[in-house]
């Protein structure tokens, strides 16, 4: 049977997302990341508009909140560990932009979920 599947991204748009994963953490910019894609500047922001609709630096940020929330829920690091492990700068621009994106703070997300793993545990549903 014949499917439409839909067609793969461009590789220039794989190797960006894949560099911005690989170095989430890292203090990288918009020129880096081209580089990596091995594209200009100017040509990754139109693939990703066309393809993804987003920049490749919104990407970034995207991913790392992402990647806050997802240690803020599976770990117990501190805050602050959590933001820099993020790629974050200070700890209050990542508290900012995880209540932006789950209107929580860090440490309510956390107790929030955690929570719910507790009552998962025991039985309860929350």
């Amino acid at each position: 049977m014949d499917r439409n599947l839909p067609a793969a991204l461009p590789a220039y748009i794989e190797d960006a997302r894949l560099f911005i994963h690989r170095n989430v953490e890292r203090d990288i910019d918009l020129t880096a990341i081209s580089a990596a894609a091995k594209v200009s500047p100017e040509h990754l922001v139109r693939l990703f508009r066309q393809h993804m609709d987003t920049t490749p630096m919104r990407y970034l940020w995207d991913r790392r909140v992402t990647r806050g929330i997802e240690l803020l829920t599976s770990s117990g690091l501190p805050v602050g560990s959590i933001a820099a492990c993020s790629g974050f700068k200070t700890s209050f621009h990542f508290a900012r932009k995880v209540k932006e994106a789950t209107g929580l703070s860090p440490t309510a997300l956390r107790a929030a979920n955690w929570s719910q793993h507790t009552s998962r545990a025991h039985g309860i549903n929350p």
